[in-house]
């Protein structure tokens, strides 16, 4: 459960959780918080709940990370990347601080055209995209 939900948006993970306290009566949240332990899930469960339900798993203020060098329009970063956080995201903010996550593997973000998603990527370098993507590295 935890590497699917690591992998959702919040708006995936919030239905997700709309359907399951649909079916079954009861608190998604409660549910994932009792059923998912040790670091690996502990990271990934943190995360599904603070897209999912707004905490912040460590307390901080959750301001929003930024990438340097960026945006390259027009230009995309190859392959797909993760971190505990997910590897696609509504927001760029959400994008740009799971990149600098200490468990990221990425190199930088790629949007999917003006108004897709945000997709962690493991290659740095910038390539042309047919697609209108847009791109950052850190």
């Amino acid at each position: 459960m935890a590497r699917i939900l690591g992998r959702c948006t919040r708006r995936e993970v919030r239905e997700i959780g709309a359907e399951y306290e649909a079916l079954t009566g009861k608190s998604f949240e409660c549910t994932l918080r009792s059923e998912l332990g040790g670091m690996f899930e502990k990271n990934l469960r943190d995360a599904a709940l603070l897209r999912a339900f707004g905490e912040t798993p460590n307390g901080d203020d959750g301001d929003a990370a930024t990438l340097e060098d960026g945006p390259h329009e027009g230009m995309y970063l190859e392959g797909s990347a993760a971190s505990a956080l997910g590897s696609a995201f509504e927001t760029f903010e959400e994008a740009a601080k799971a990149c600098q996550h200490p468990s990221s593997t990425a190199a930088g973000v790629t949007q999917m055209g003006a108004d897709g998603p945000f997709t962690l990527r493991r290659g740095a370098e910038l390539l042309p995209s047919e697609r209108g993507e847009i791109s950052w590295r850190r």
